[in-house]
């Protein structure tokens, strides 16, 4: 029995390749799989002396019409469909989804060369492939997957029956003109292996369900249903239909508008699974578009979402785009993720710093408007209306992850708009602001490691450089690049210097070349063009020459944040609670209150943003007042003793000196600069002063506080 239902499958896939699928394929297609498989049948079937009628076209057109019925494929049949869509012609249709033709990704399925791709490159091939690229060599584990342009055409006729014109583009792959060839490199071919679990017909329509191979069936592994049609050209792919929404929280699980322009994404959430914390996917169209890295690190540890309470969507990065605040359980126990997005294709990134900090702050009592309230202050609805007011609250965002974040305006381009620069632990952020919305064009670039020297521009020409190194500085790498719409900034041009002489021509320093190496000199230029123009080397090199000879300067940060908040607002004004210990000191006749350590807080009344307040000091303004406390009445509140003060006011200056000859204000040492406490009846307490600054940045009253 065994070898009958190897001898049907095997008629079953002759019927396809016979009736039009195989046959009009490229000579490398499927072809050598196909005649082993016909071989090993055929000796089954020969060895039991059962006459075999493989040969026999017409036969064989007849056994195609009655292979099955309308309705559900027998296990035979589904049995012939894995095989087939298991074949390197075939198997690259499963991968990504699509609802049309039309849609197909063809430089996935064609990713390992779907059985037409040249077997094998001569070696003058592969030189001009090189030659076209630029490149000097071909890396150990690096393959090269050819492709015929004529082949590819072909391809594509006879698994869909589009007709493609032969100067369309179909791959984005290197092409080289010479060889009318499409050329992928890849390093390593993910096994993968589908399963025809299901499938029904209706006269020359299919619809077949396949499985992966992996451990789970949801997100990316989700089963696949995919149409197919048999037409007198052969097997006809009409669409794949990942099942997106199978396993999924059905509770947080919704489609959602994250664009301006209400463009629908498909929300999917998973629950943990396994050892795999809770994940989400978003999906546009039925097409996979990101997954969410969704860990929550807390010190030097991290955890995974076990069970999601909460998801939100609105904007706290004015970049116009809709971030993602999602609360949920952890191995931390109650926890919050926030998701900001960083261009306009769905690109996210996760703000450790600043959920660890609204969940200190909110003590564990977290809910999605609470967490609104502490990123967007009193703006609840998220609008700023001019670039101050945006760059601030991108600023704020920094500033509750990296307190000792470095700031800088500068204007990059040749409008009047300045650019944001953020700098902290050797990384860079970069924000533009059009159209009222942020653009960010460097979210969190790195430098310093790996021979990267870091980001400049040039003033007033909207051109960024980086400068890196390879080798020990063998051979080294200027990039010029600008903003592109919609993305991070992106390199136009870029010059690779080799430093060494190249003795065997493959590009790459051998021991032998650098050991030879007495100082590093430039052997040799190689200009790259990355624009969509055609340019010919030399006007690369022009090009190159003339971003060279622009006046740059360094692109990081040089003021703390309190500084930025008032280079855009022009003043700090209003009221702030020093929870840091202050010192007040005399430098002349003037008073200064400073922070006790380096740096520390100042924490605003009317609102729960903090502002750096920095070694330089606020100066205490000539017609200011002081509210002295001269007494305290303490009401118990359950393990809480609140104090209720009373105080004199009077004119700051009038009394200071006296404040400190008569013990009420005293110093204590034990920080860098000694802290202010305040005394009452003989009792001594840490001065956490109320003050008021005015719009010159002045102390117009400070008010002795203690709040427990």
């Amino acid at each position: 029995m065994k070898r009958h239902v190897l001898y049907t499958f095997f008629v079953m896939i002759c019927m396809f390749f016979v009736s039009g699928c195989g046959k009009n394929v490229s000579s490398q297609s499927i072809e050598n799989d196909t005649t082993q498989l016909e071989s090993e049948i055929s000796a089954d079937i020969s060895s039991d002396n059962e006459q075999t009628y493989i040969n026999e076209e017409t036969s064989e057109q007849n056994q195609i019409s009655d292979a099955s019925e309308d309705g559900q494929l027998s296990d035979e049949e589904l049995i012939g469909f894995t095989e087939l869509f298991n074949q390197p012609e075939y198997q690259g249709f499963l991968g990504t989804a699509f609802n049309s033709p039309e849609e197909i990704d063809w430089d996935f399925v064609l990713e390992t060369g779907a059985g037409i791709n040249v077997k094998e490159i001569s070696s003058t091939e592969i030189q001009d492939f090189l030659d076209a690229t630029k490149r000097s060599n071909i890396y150990e584990n690096e393959n090269i997957i050819a492709v015929r342009k004529p082949d590819l055409v072909k391809f594509i006729k006879d698994h869909t029956g589009m007709t493609i014109a032969p100067d369309e583009p179909m791959l984005s792959w290197d092409y080289v003109e010479k060889y009318e060839s499409y050329y992928n490199t890849i390093w390593s071919i993910t096994e993968k292996h589908y399963e025809c679990i299901s499938g029904e017909r209706y006269g020359d329509n299919y619809r077949l369900r396949f499985q992966t191979d992996k451990d789970t069936h949801y997100g990316q592994n989700a089963d696949r249903i995919l149409t197919i049609t048999k037409s007198d050209e052969g097997l006809l792919i009409e669409s794949n239909t990942i099942q997106w929404d199978d396993y999924c929280d059905e509770n947080q699980t919704f489609d959602v508008d994250l664009k301006p322009n209400g463009e629908l994404i498909h929300f999917v959430t998973y629950p943990a699974y396994a050892d795999k914390g809770v994940s989400f996917i978003l999906v546009k169209n039925g097409k996979f578009v990101t997954e969410l890295f969704t860990y929550a690190y807390r010190g030097s540890n991290s955890s995974g979402l076990t069970e999601v309470a909460a998801v939100s969507f609105f904007g706290f990065n004015v970049d116009g785009m809709k971030d993602i605040v999602i609360i949920g359980t952890s191995d931390f126990g109650e926890t919050i993720l926030l998701e900001e997005s960083v261009d306009t294709n769905y690109t996210y990134e996760s703000c450790y710093g600043i959920e660890q900090n609204i969940e200190t702050d909110l003590a564990n009592n977290f809910t999605i408007s609470k967490v609104r309230q502490a990123l967007l202050g009193s703006n609840a609805e998220g609008l700023y209306m001019n670039y101050k007011n945006a760059y601030a609250q991108i600023a704020k965002l920094y500033n509750m992850s990296y307190d000792s974040a470095k700031y800088d305006l500068i204007y990059a381009d040749e409008d009047d708009i300045p650019e944001l620069v953020i700098e902290h632990n050797c990384t860079t952020s970069l924000y533009t602001y059009e159209d009222g919305y942020a653009h960010c064009l460097m979210y969190n670039w790195s430098y310093g490691a790996g021979g990267n020297t870091g980001y400049d521009y040039a003033p007033g020409k909207g051109i960024y450089y980086n400068h890196n190194n390879d080798y020990a500085g063998a051979v080294q790498y200027g990039s010029y690049m600008s903003k592109h719409k919609g993305t991070e900034v992106q390199t136009d041009y870029c010059v690779e210097y080799q430093m060494f002489e190249d003795l065997d021509g493959d590009g790459v320093p051998s021991e032998e070349e650098l050991s030879a190496i007495e100082e590093l000199d430039v052997h040799k230029e190689i200009y790259y063009n990355y624009t969509n123009k055609e340019m010919t080397d030399a006007e690369i090199e022009e090009k190159i020459e003339l971003l060279n000879s622009y006046d740059y300067e360094w692109l990081g940060g040089t003021m703390s944040y309190g500084e930025l908040i008032t280079a855009l607002s022009g003043s700090l004004a209003g009221e702030y609670n020093c929870w840091d210990q202050v010192t007040l000191q005399k430098d002349g006749s003037d008073y200064y209150l400073y922070p006790s350590y380096e740096n520390g807080y100042l924490y605003s009344s009317s609102s729960s943003e903090r502002f750096p307040f920095d070694a330089k000091g606020l100066k205490v303004a000539e017609d200011a007042t002081v509210s002295v406390a001269t007494g305290v009445d303490v009401e118990i509140s359950g393990d809480n003793a609140i104090p209720h003060y009373q105080y004199s006011v009077q004119r700051f200056y009038d009394v200071a000196d006296d404040l400190f000859k008569n013990g009420h204000w005293i110093i204590i040492e034990g920080s860098e600069s000694g802290a202010l406490y305040f005394t009452i009846d003989g009792n001594e307490y840490a001065d956490f002063v109320i003050i008021t600054i005015g719009d010159n940045n002045e102390i117009y009253s400070i008010k002795d506080f203690y709040a427990e």
